[in-house]
């Protein structure tokens, strides 16, 4: 009796397949997710808070100022602590190491 010896055929190798099949597919769907589709509510949105910010901006801060302190209200407080003086020698932390 003789020993036949043949070479094993190499199968294809279906799971690396499958693993570069579903890389193109997740790929291809964040690709066209990310150019093609309409654009998210909130990109809708921001505008219009960008908007109303900027008027918000536009107001004329010294007249908000001049109505709050003129208010006969704001004149009635008392203060009850004394506002900290600022030379040019305080500014900052002083030194642990001098």
């Amino acid at each position: 009796m003789a020993i036949v010896i043949e070479k094993e055929k190499r199968g294809m190798n279906w799971f690396a397949i499958l693993i570069i099949l579903v890389s193109a597919v997740v790929i291809g769907a964040a690709a066209y997710y990310l150019f093609f589709t309409e654009t998210p509510l909130i990109e809708k949105v921001i505008p219009y808070q960008i908007q109303v910010s900027s008027q918000l901006s536009q107001i004329q801060t010294q007249s908000v100022v001049q109505a709050v302190t003129d208010n006969k209200f704001y004149k009635s407080l008392q203060k009850y602590s004394i506002l900290p003086e600022v030379s040019s020698e305080n500014i900052g932390k002083t030194n642990p190491f001098k």
